[in-house]
C-alpha cells in the first residue's frame, strides 16, 4: 500500500507461487526494465485486489482466478513499450473496471494463453492511443468465453506511436481465434486508424456467439475486416 517504486527489474509488484488474497493498492510504479511489468499477479495468486495504482506499463493477471482490477492508471507519455496496458492470461472469474490505459502501450488490453479465460467482466475501462490494437481477444487453448464488455472506450489506435507497428494492426477490437459468448454492450470504438473490429479465425478454435449492442462505432477506417 502507498509505495513509490522506481527502476526495478521485472516489475514493481510481483506475486507468484499460489500466494493468494493479495491487496495491491495506491502504489506508483515506473521505470521497470526487462519485461517492464508494473504489477503482476501470477502462478495461482487467486483472490487478488489490484486498485488505485499508477504505473507506466503493464498490469497483468495470469493464472489468478477471482481477482479484481479497479481504477488503475497505466500511462507513459515519454515513450512506447511493446507491451499491453492490461493483460488477462489463463484466468477466470475476474473483474476489470474503471481502469485507464493511456499513452505508452503497444496494445490496450491483451487476452491470451491457456487454459480457458471464462466469466470476465470489463466495465467502464478507457483505452486511448495504443500503438496496435485497442484490445486483442486471443482464445488459444481453452478459449476466451463468456466475457461482457460494458461502457468501455477503445479509441485513437495509431501505429505511428511505436517503431515496427503497422497500419494493418491498429484495429479497435480484434478477435484472434477461439472466442465465444462475448457481449459488447454500450461500448465506444472510435477514431482508430484501422477497423472497428477484426475477426481473425484460426486453428485454435471458432469465433461464435459474439454480440454487439447499443454501441457507438464511428470515425474508424472501416467497420470490420476479416
Amino acid at each position: 500500500l502507498h509505495n513509490t517504486i522506481r527502476g526495478v527489474g521485472r516489475g514493481g509488484s510481483f506475486c507468484d507461487n499460489n500466494g493468494t488474497d493479495n491487496v495491491i493498492r495506491n502504489n506508483n510504479v515506473s521505470g521497470a526494465t526487462g519485461a517492464a511489468l508494473g504489477i503482476e499477479v501470477w502462478g495461482g495468486c487467486a483472490r487478488s485486489i489490484v486498485e488505485f495504482n499508477t504505473v507506466d506499463h503493464w498490469i497483468s493477471c495470469d493464472s489468478s482466478d477471482f481477482s479484481a482490477f479497479r481504477q488503475n492508471t497505466i500511462q507513459d507519455t515519454a515513450h512506447y513499450a511493446g507491451v499491453p496496458g492490461l493483460e488477462l492470461v489463463g484466468s477466470s472469474h475476474v473483474v476489470f473496471t474503471d481502469n485507464v490505459v493511456g499513452q505508452g502501450q503497444s496494445a490496450g488490453i491483451s487476452i491470451s494463453n491457456s487454459p480457458a479465460k471464462n466469466f470476465i467482466y470489463w466495465g467502464y475501462n478507457t483505452i486511448d492511443s495504443p500503438a496496435t490494437w485497442g484490445i486483442q481477444v486471443q482464445g488459444e487453448e481453452g478459449g476466451a468465453n463468456y466475457q461482457y464488455f460494458y461502457k468501455d472506450v477503445f479509441k485513437n489506435a495509431d501505429y505511428r506511436h511505436q517503431p515496427g507497428a503497422t497500419e494493418h494492426e491498429v484495429h479497435g477490437f480484434r478477435f484472434n481465434g477461439h472466442s465465444k459468448f462475448i457481449t459488447i454492450d454500450s461500448v465506444d470504438i472510435q477514431d482508430n486508424q484501422g477497423s472497428a473490429f477484426q475477426f481473425y479465425p484460426n486453428a485454435s478454435g471458432p469465433l461464435k456467439n459474439i454480440a454487439v449492442i447499443r454501441s457507438r462505432i464511428m470515425n474508424n477506417r472501416d467497420f470490420v475486416v476479416w
